[in-house]
């Protein structure tokens, strides 16, 4: 009986043996590789790595979104940086970098579309006077409300900025002397609303402007076109304080031709 068994046993394991062996041949890190098992440790293998495969996946997708997610703060905060770079603190008027940098792209537009643009240079009067007496912060409200009244007087689509300290510039689109008149009569407007309302506004607003042209056709470079606008409204200022004269109209001015690089054929 010991007999048998022991060559049942044996017989068992020489048919074993004799049996081709079962694998798989998987391709790992560029090499073939090939597992023997048996099938349902191959199944059992195959199915762990796809879930892991597919667990993987899902991870780098969840970074990917968080990655997206990051990159969309970062340019919203990066444009939030650069518009307050090109913005007045106090005001909110375009500074000084802000209003170069668009009027200089104003300007190119301009040329390429042969319209000529109009710059006025505004100087708050006795400014550092309204500090030394009133304090700063009547100064920093003065600064504010010029800048709500010239924000009131003209267009959206025009420039208005804060050079510094209290001088502001306001760049349009202006076809010619008509419309400049117009711009200018709208801001003197606006001036004698502000002082009309004293419970509202306890110091007057008193602004001296000058102003140059941009013609296409006789192009000038921006800071030349501030130094001429500049240089006229610093006249009228020191002619203003002096009182000695009356500033020279501003029609008189413009057919004398000062200033306006050839809108007028200057002779």
């Amino acid at each position: 009986m010991l007999t048998r068994i022991e060559y049942i046993l044996l017989n068992k394991n020489l048919k074993r043996a004799s049996q081709p062996q079962q694998g798989i041949e998987i391709v790992f890190g560029g090499k073939k590789h090939y597992i023997n098992s048996d099938p349902g440790q191959i199944l059992s293998l195959l199915i762990s790595t796809f879930e892991s495969a597919v667990a993987k996946n899902q991870e780098l997708e969840t970074s990917n979104q968080e990655l997206a997610r990051a990159k969309e703060l970062l340019e919203k905060q990066a444009a939030e940086l650069q518009a307050l770079s090109l913005r007045d603190g106090l005001t909110g008027l375009y500074n000084r970098r802000g209003f170069m940098t668009l009027a200089e792209h104003q300007m190119k537009v301009a040329s390429r579309t042969q319209t000529p643009l109009f710059l006025m240079f505004i100087d708050l009067d006795d400014f550092k006077y309204i500090n030394d007496m009133y304090g700063h912060a009547m100064g920093d409200r003065t600064l504010v409300d010029t800048a709500q009244v010239l924000q009131t007087t003209y267009r959206q689509s025009d420039l208005i900025a804060r050079l510094g300290g209290d001088e502001f510039v306001v760049l349009h689109y202006c076809s010619g002397w008509d419309c400049a008149e117009t711009i200018l009569e709208r801001l003197q407007d606006h001036l004698r609303l502000y002082n009309s309302t004293p419970q509202d506004h306890p110091l007057q607003l008193s602004l001296s402007v000058g102003f140059a042209w941009y013609d296409p056709r006789y192009p000038v470079g921006l800071e030349e076109l501030l130094k001429e606008a500049d240089g006229m409204m610093y006249e009228r200022k020191k002619a203003k304080k002096a009182k000695l004269r009356t500033p020279p109209p501003l029609r008189k001015q413009w057919e004398r031709g000062q200033m306006y690089n050839g809108l007028t054929n200057p002779t």
